[in-house]
């Protein structure tokens, strides 16, 4: 379990990440059901997807933001709890902080 407060749909900030994690997820499902059509290669499938959706993820964090470097360190911050955050999700347990 997270150590992330619980969600709260009156809270601005867990509404549009809310928001923002369903039209993703959405999104990434299409591809992940378009890409057999392009490869039968399950692990050209999973890289490329991946990929994909990392380079996607941090161009649109890119387009907010003025182009200083301090992105990378923020969202390279964000990581572990990001993932903890999936991983709850699905009822696994926090991977918790890099080492």
């Amino acid at each position: 379990m997270s150590n992330r407060k619980p969600f709260d749909r009156n809270d601005p900030f867990d509404a549009i990440a809310q928001m923002t994690k369903t039209v993703i997820a959405t999104a990434f499902g299409e591809a992940m059901a378009r890409a057999p059509t392009i490869s039968r290669d399950p692990e050209i499938q999973y890289e490329a997807l991946v990929i994909g959706l990392m380079v996607g993820a941090y161009g649109c964090a890119l387009a907010m933001t003025a182009p200083d470097g301090e992105l990378r360190a923020a969202l390279l911050a964000h990581l572990p709890d990001a993932f903890d955050q999936a991983r709850d999700i699905v009822g696994l347990p926090p991977l918790g902080a890099l080492s």
